[in-house]
Parts: structure tokens; C-alpha cells; sequence
């Protein structure tokens, strides 16, 4: 590792020791916060039959320090296509000497871990070549997933204490039942053919929120964008199969989501009294319900929100 790529690495996510309900009183610490979750993302819609060489890229954020990239999810028509990953450096390969099958890569509840994380800098590029390989050559689209962690080096939160924390779960939810009063606008209801709608949870005004984990259901195909604060989780809306959703009744292999909560490489702060904002689009042509949960961390402050040390 060059020294640039070790200035990179200071900026990971630390692992936080933020587990599970403390007793009350027990002061928890919160480390300065330099990097936040988000996914690249790039499609080939589709791979043309019998295409040998196809590629796409993303351009990594020059207003960030760089990216580090813990995770591949693929969603593909299907998988018999090959695929190699390589960065704009040198064109170094990033996985593998050889392309490899789609079948080799990890879904959205299982996506391949990336250990340690590639670390790819502002305005590099992150390319992805795929091939048509099927026994009987077909258009294919192929979807890919880059979940990982944009990295500042200024601290995105400083040092914080708390007085407590527990475990909480924020919602969206597009359904006729439930919409709860803290929705905006109330009552949402389910999606419409091919209707795009947001739903907007106020985040508790007494506890600052810490997002580690996303679940998905919906009767058919959707689309996910993410917002807190105005600022964007993924640089495209993302198919929720590329974040471990499932059917809400009759979930197919491997699980329903909520049993492999799709969890964040790099957490996503959320202050009390911010909110979250979801923007789901139907992809169908019928009536489509949807919920999402995100799982968390409340952390209670003594008094107020939790200050600098």
C-alpha cells in the first residue's frame, strides 16, 4: 500500500461498539465519522447478444477524498455472463486474472465482501467489462452494485457522547395500512402502476440516529432512492433486489429480506430532529406495495443532543 493509499485508509469507518440497549447511565462514545455509506452503481440494459467487451464505468465523486468499495451485488436476467472489474489506475484488475461468471458474484443479501476494502481515489474511475457467455447467446441486463463508503477528510460528525443507546427501526411505508402520523404526506398508501411516491419519517427530535442496516419488501419489482438531508445514498435509484429485498408474502430464494438485513459498509448519521426521505418507483404495471425499514442506533445525550467532547 502507497502512502496515498494509506492516507485513504485512515478514513474508513471505525467498527463502532454500539450494539444492543446499555443500562442507562453507561457514557458511550462515538468516534469521529469520516466517511458515509453510499453505492455506486452501473448497467448494461442490455448486454447485446453475443457482446464480448462491453464496458461501463462510474467516476468517483471529486469532491470527496475517495471511495472504498466493501461489496459487488449483481441482478441479472441472466447469469451465464462474464464479468471483470478493473480501475482507471493503471487499468488494474480487480478481480481475478480472467472474467468471471455473474454466478461467481454475490446478490444484494449476500454481496461479495470486499476484505479489505479497494480503495479507488477522487475522480478515479471504478470499470466493469462484461461478456455474453450464455450456452445460448440472449440480450442480458446485468446490474451492479458498488456498496461501499465515500471517505472526508474532514470529519463528517465529530467526537460525540452519549448517555445511552437502543436499538430502533425507522419506516417507509407505501401500504394501504399503517401510514403512521410522523409521514410526509400522511397515509401514502400503495403504489400505483407505474407511480413513483416518497415518504418522508421525522428522525426523533431526542436522540441522534446512526443507520447500519436497510430491509426491502414490495409485491413486485421497485426501484430505491434515499435521501437524508438532501443528500443522496446512491448515485442512481437502485432495484431492491441489489439491497436484499423480497416479495412481502411469498419471498423466493434465498430469504426474505428481513431475515439478512442489508447491512451499511459505513454508517449513515442521522441528527435528531433530520429526517429520511424515501423515493420509491413502481416498476410494473399493477398496484404495488412497499415497506422499508432501516435499522439503527438511537443515541441518547444526557440532556439535548449529544455534544463535542
Amino acid at each position: 500500500m502507497d502512502g496515498r493509499s494509506r492516507s485513504l485508509a485512515s478514513l474508513l469507518p471505525p467498527m463502532l461498539p454500539l450494539l444492543g440497549t446499555f443500562q442507562p447511565g453507561q457514557p458511550l462514545r462515538l468516534p469521529a465519522l469520516h466517511a458515509k455509506f453510499y453505492t455506486y452503481y452501473v448497467e448494461f440494459a442490455p448486454l447485446a447478444l453475443g457482446a464480448i467487451g462491453t464496458q461501463a464505468a462510474i467516476t468517483v465523486d471529486g469532491k470527496t477524498e475517495g471511495f472504498a468499495v466493501y461489496g459487488v451485488s449483481i441482478l441479472a436476467d441472466n447469469l451465464g455472463a462474464k464479468l471483470r472489474i478493473k480501475t482507471s489506475e493503471a487499468g488494474e484488475e480487480l478481480i481475478g486474472l480472467d472474467p468471471m461468471y455473474l454466478s461467481q458474484l454475490g446478490g444484494g443479501q449476500y454481496p461479495t465482501e470486499i476484505k479489505p476494502p479497494w480503495l479507488i481515489r477522487r475522480t478515479g474511475q471504478l470499470i466493469a467489462v462484461a461478456d455474453d457467455r450464455q450456452l445460448v447467446a440472449a440480450a442480458n441486463t446485468i446490474r451492479v452494485a458498488f456498496h461501499g463508503a465515500k471517505l472526508y477528510r474532514a470529519a463528517l460528525v465529530p467526537p460525540r457522547r452519549y448517555h445511552n443507546s437502543r436499538y430502533f427501526l425507522y419506516p417507509a411505508n407505501f401500504t394501504p395500512n399503517d401510514s403512521g402520523p410522523g409521514s410526509d404526506p400522511a397515509g401514502v398508501g400503495s403504489l400505483a402502476a407505474n407511480a413513483t411516491r416518497f415518504y418522508t419519517v421525522r428522525v426523533d427530535a431526542n436522540a441522534d440516529f446512526l443507520v447500519t442496516g436497510i430491509s426491502i419488501v414490495s409485491d413486485a419489482a421497485v426501484t430505491l432512492q434515499t435521501l437524508s438531508d438532501d443528500d443522496e445514498w446512491f448515485d442512481t435509484p437502485l432495484r431492491s433486489e441489489l439491497l436484499g429485498g423480497s416479495l412481502i408474502e411469498t419471498p423466493v430464494f434465498p430469504l426474505a429480506s428481513g431475515y439478512r438485513v442489508f447491512r451499511l459498509p459505513a454508517p449513515r448519521f442521522i441528527s435528531g430532529g433530520g429526517y429520511i426521505k424515501s423515493v420509491v418507483a413502481n416498476q410494473v404495471a399493477a398496484v404495488n406495495r412497499c415497506e422499508v425499514q432501516y435499522h439503527g442506533i438511537r443515541l441518547y445525550p444526557k440532556s439535548g443532543i449529544g455534544g463535542p467532547f
